[in-house]
């Protein structure tokens, strides 16, 4: 009983061999059934067409026709699968009843790829109409994952191809055709989602050369095809019109230009900083121009990024925004709007909003700390200083010191040397700063020494000296007079 059930075994298989090997149809629509058939031995197909007095028609010899191959029916025709380990093609062939003869009318492949499946992916071509259709995946290893490509749809044109002409070399033609478009398209892809550093810089450039010729007193509108942008920007506008006051097919309002551009330079800034080729000498290729200003830490570190505002008014105010070594910028802020109050993420908002002139790194018993100072103008004399201390705990920045002075004399204010790590404040009181204060804003109280009953009115010059115990910056000196004359 067993042997006759591995003998009817042996018979279905090899009636199934068979059959993948052979097709019985009628291929040329006359009504007569025809025969097409895989010869292993020889590597080629071999067709016998009732319209053709059965004579035996073949192909030419294939390089590589895997044992495994098969027929399969379509339609109007037939199908050859010749699948390998990790790949496969298929050719379909179909009557031309104005030559009688048997056509290649399309081919199709897959790829698996290597083990991290970078190359995988499918795609085939219509040698009747000539269009190409891919989706395929690559890996990107910078991100560590596998990426699906957009649909490749383009034309592929191939010379009219009959059975009797036919071997492998008409698919590894075609093979080697779409290994050329899934590459192209690849390397667009990586090198917009990993641009080289040299190509950021002059995307940013493009972008800060247009913004340095806007003026916020300028109530005209800019044509796009006037106007320094990179591509795929109107598009961009165009898509998003309703964010802006002004924007049409041809243009877009002076205001609406000047706040697109500030987020476009920001963005592009922040991909420079992220880019594994950023470093402090790279900055010098930034065209500023005068409305961007770069302060990085003397430990390189820390760095502020801050662009004219464009306001008009006399208050210059900057967008002003801090960066990390070691903290994705462009996830930090990607979420962040310019037009919302909130222009600083979570882990940097202690800093000041208008940027600054200085940042210094300092030792200290609990680790590093960053001293910041900086300027502001409100007015045409008005003339705010100050000085912060920070210091990063567990991916929060946090205040430790904070002091400023807002007066009318541009000369004067709060100043830090870091050579004697000390905080010095000379100034004389005004309408704007009426009392000799020398208090850190993060007390709740003034200093000791400071006098509660301060005349207002009566100008007094002011002194204070702060200096660095190892943890913060302690008052050691506080003397005020009443200002001479």
């Amino acid at each position: 009983m067993k042997n006759i059930l591995t003998g009817l075994l042996l018979i279905l298989f090899n009636t199934f061999v068979y059959s993948q090997a052979k097709i019985e149809k009628d291929l040329d629509f006359d009504g007569i059934i025809d025969t097409v058939s895989i010869d292993h031995l020889q590597s080629i197909i071999c067709c016998q067409l009732s319209s053709s007095g059965f004579k035996t028609l073949q192909t030419k010899p294939f390089d590589i026709l895997d044992e495994n191959a098969l027929l399969t029916e379509a339609r109007n025709g037939f199908y050859l699968k010749n699948n390998w380990m990790r790949s496969g093609y298929s050719l379909q062939f179909r009557y031309d009843n104005k030559f009688k003869k048997i056509r290649l009318i399309g081919m199709s492949r897959y790829e698996f790829g290597n083990a991290s499946n970078d190359g995988s992916g499918e795609s085939s071509v219509n040698l009747l109409t000539s269009g190409y259709v891919g989706n395929w995946n690559y890996y990107d290893e910078v991100k560590n994952q596998l990426v699906k490509l957009p649909a490749i749809k383009e034309k592929m044109h191939f010379d009219k191809i009959y059975f009797e002409n036919l071997d492998d070399s008409i698919y590894f033609n075609y093979a080697e055709r779409c290994a050329d478009i899934y590459h192209r398209v690849r390397d667009l892809s990586l090198s917009k989602a990993h641009p080289t550093f040299n190509m950021l810089v002059a995307e940013a450039n493009s972008y800060l050369d247009s913004y340095g010729q806007l003026s916020p007193f300028d109530d005209s509108h800019h044509a796009f095809n006037q106007i320094k942008l990179l591509p795929n920007d109107r598009d961009e506008i165009l898509k998003h019109q309703e964010d802006f006051e002004f924007v049409t097919n041809d243009s877009i309002g002076n205001y609406d230009l000047i706040v697109y551009l500030q987020g476009k330079i920001k963005n592009k800034l922040n991909e420079i900083f992220d880019h594994k080729d950023f470093n402090e000498a790279n900055l010098a290729k930034l065209n500023s121009g005068g409305d961007l200003v770069v302060v990085k830490s003397s430990d390189g570190k820390l760095y502020n990024f801050s662009l004219d505002e464009k306001t008009g008014g006399t208050y210059r105010s900057r967008i002003s925004w801090m960066n990390f070594v070691g903290i994705n910028a462009t996830d930090l802020y990607k979420s962040l709007d310019f037009k919302s109050s909130e222009k600083l993420p979570a882990i940097f908002s202690v800093f000041e909003g208008d940027g600054f002139t200085g940042i210094y790194a300092i030792t200290t018993n609990v680790g590093i700390k960053y001293v910041l100072t900086g300027y502001v103008r409100g007015c045409s004399s008005c003339h705010l200083t100050f000085v912060q201390l920070v210091h990063l705990n567990s991916n929060q920045f946090e205040l430790d010191f904070d002091y400023s002075v807002y007066l009318r004399e541009w000369d004067t204010g709060v100043s830090y040397d870091p050579e004697t790590n000390t905080i010095v404040s000379d100034y004389v009181t005004d309408d704007l700063t009426t009392t000799c204060d020398c208090s850190n804003r993060l007390t709740k109280h003034k200093s000791k020494d400071s006098d509660e009953n301060d005349e207002e009115g009566i100008e007094k010059n002011c002194h204070c000296i702060f200096e660095f115990d190892g943890s913060n910056f302690i008052l050691v000196k506080h003397t005020e007079e009443e200002k001479e004359g």
